[in-house]
């Protein structure tokens, strides 16, 4: 498949107008290079924003990981899957207890948003 600069101009629509991205902000999206959800985090450069990665299992050592990484990279706008915020409800995890999230300024998960 074939991608013309129409992808990246879409991607820009949904950073800027649905995600409200801005230059100063820092995102980061749990995904690898295999997902579509990869090329939408880095067309986040185009905005001027800085992206933050992270390799490896979002759970490991514990459900907490990602909190640490969005509270010491001053993340604030943070993409996952529904399926992983199914495993958080199920471990019945408090980001927000164990995590300073004040820059935090939303969460997005394939089709579910919620912005503070």
């Amino acid at each position: 498949m074939v991608q013309g600069c129409g992808v990246l101009l879409n991607h820009l629509k949904e950073l800027i107008l649905h995600t409200d991205l801005k230059a100063d902000d820092t995102i980061t999206y749990i995904s690898s290079p295999s997902w579509m959800m990869w090329n939408w985090l880095m067309s986040s450069l185009a905005v001027g924003s800085t992206i933050a990665l992270y390799d490896g299992n979002p759970n490991y050592p514990d459900w907490g990981t990602m909190w640490r990484f969005v509270q010491d990279e001053r993340i604030s706008i943070f993409g996952c899957s529904a399926s992983y915020l199914n495993y958080l409800k199920g471990e019945q995890a408090r980001p927000g207890k164990v995590s300073d999230l004040s820059v935090l300024r939303g969460i997005f998960a394939n089709g579910i948003t919620a912005i503070s």
